[in-house]
């Protein structure tokens, strides 16, 4: 009986643990981004611009060579202020697709946005 009751609270306790957490999550995580241009600056530099996120700690960019996966995190950026990020060294007659997303520090954990959505660069 005793082990029963024990039990009982544990599952209230983790119910309540739980629900806190989705508290956060939902307080925490910032809006989607919005990509608004790659472009090809230079020789082989890409200028990836996009629209500001308000109440984010940074942004991740991402890079791929195929257009829906293969995505790795090329840089990290932190300050929601900065919305624009060169890419050097890229090689000549390839195509890259970029992607970013918002990302929230809240007591010592990240809240992660969703991905924005994916622009393509076709280098000369």
């Amino acid at each position: 009986k005793k082990a029963a009751a024990e039990k009982k609270a544990a599952e209230e306790k983790a119910a309540r643990e739980k629900a806190a957490e989705q508290t956060l999550i939902k307080k925490y995580t910032p809006a989607k981004v919005k990509l608004s241009s790659v472009k090809k600056e230079r020789k082989n530099t890409a200028k990836i611009t996009w629209k500001k996120v308000k109440s984010c700690t940074g942004y991740q960019i991402y890079m791929s060579m195929k257009k829906n996966s293969g995505f790795k995190k090329i840089k990290t950026l932190k300050g929601y202020k900065k919305v624009t990020y060169k890419r050097t060294k890229l090689k000549k007659k390839k195509t890259y697709y970029f992607k970013v997303r918002a990302y929230c520090s809240a007591g010592g954990k990240n809240y992660y946005g969703a991905f924005s959505n994916v622009k393509k660069l076709k280098m000369k």
